[in-house]
């Protein structure tokens, strides 16, 4: 893969820290510390001490309630997160909270999917921690035909064939529920925590949709994962950015990474605003399928 290297110096403040007080080099060391504290301790919620508090695993209506109701009662200023995901309505109810109260994320270890989609956009304070698996693979589906894309069954079939069209047919009519359910409460949300909804869909409407279901493929269904840089990020997210210490290397070194990545995902390391949306295509690989460079 392709990587142009950049480096983001710290620009903002903590919200609970005085308005001249930068992210330190103590503070760096105090949340290195509490990561390492929460990756000692089992999936779930943890409070540590001083207002931080551990939240780590699948997220889900269940796993929410104890973070959600300390971040509402005030005892959650910092929370350090770590997962692979989880279910997108209890990752958007949660986020409703980081948002209203304020609450500094330390995104350590891996920061994917639901919680990247939705938690890390409604943090006030964000520090991403080097190595971490920062990754996003797209919003709900925004249109009926890449909703019947997502049917494995489609792929099993000629493509053309009355079997092929009666998938189509059955999953288009399922379309306007899920809009209804999904779509539109995702919508609701970004605007409620004040994001643009380009956040999540700005690559995968676009590329995704475009490229690799449309031009080569990789594999016939290509998930694919966005590992976004600090520019994209300065776009999207109107939160302070106190430390992005994104480094490719170090993100491959992560023991998530081939747990992850192989046997799924293909990657795009993306550490430029916009990339030319022109993928370069070799040899085909499952794992660095295709990758966007700056011409």
């Amino acid at each position: 893969i392709v990587t142009i290297s950049v480096a983001l110096n710290p620009q903002s403040v903590r919200a609970h820290d005085s308005a001249s007080d930068n992210y330190s080099a103590e503070d760096k060391k105090h949340d290195e510390v509490n990561a390492s504290k929460c990756r000692a301790l089992s999936d779930g919620f943890h409070h540590l001490d001083d207002g931080a508090a551990c939240f780590s695993g699948d997220i889900s209506a269940d796993t929410i309630k104890a973070p959600k109701n300390a971040i509402d009662e005030g005892k959650v200023t910092t929370l350090y997160i770590n997962s692979l995901g989880g279910v997108t309505t209890a990752a958007m109810e949660l986020g409703r909270s980081i948002y209203a109260k304020n609450v500094t994320l330390v995104l350590h270890e891996a920061c994917f999917s639901s919680y990247a989609n939705y938690l890390a956009p409604a943090a006030h304070d964000l520090v991403v921690q080097k190595s971490t698996i920062y990754g996003l693979h797209g919003s709900v589906f925004r249109s009926r035909s890449d909703f019947a894309r997502s049917e494995p069954a489609l792929y099993e079939l000629p493509a053309g064939s009355p079997e092929w069209f009666a998938i189509i047919k059955e999953t288009y009519a399922k379309y306007p529920e899920f809009y209804k359910k999904q779509v539109v409460k995702e919508g609701l949300y970004f605007a409620e925590i004040r994001v643009s909804e380009q956040y999540v869909t700005r690559y995968f409407e676009i590329n995704r949709n475009k490229w690799l279901y449309d031009n080569g493929k990789c594999g016939e269904i290509p998930p694919i994962a966005l590992m976004i840089g600090p520019q994209y990020l300065e776009e999207f997210y109107y939160g302070n950015i106190l430390e992005f210490d994104w480094d490719v290397e170090a993100i491959k070194a992560n023991p998530l990474f081939d747990e992850i990545f192989k046997p799924t995902y293909s990657i795009v390391f993306d550490n430029n605003l916009f990339p030319t949306m022109t993928p370069e295509r070799g040899e085909i690989d499952p794992l660095e399928c295709f990758s966007f460079i700056k011409k």
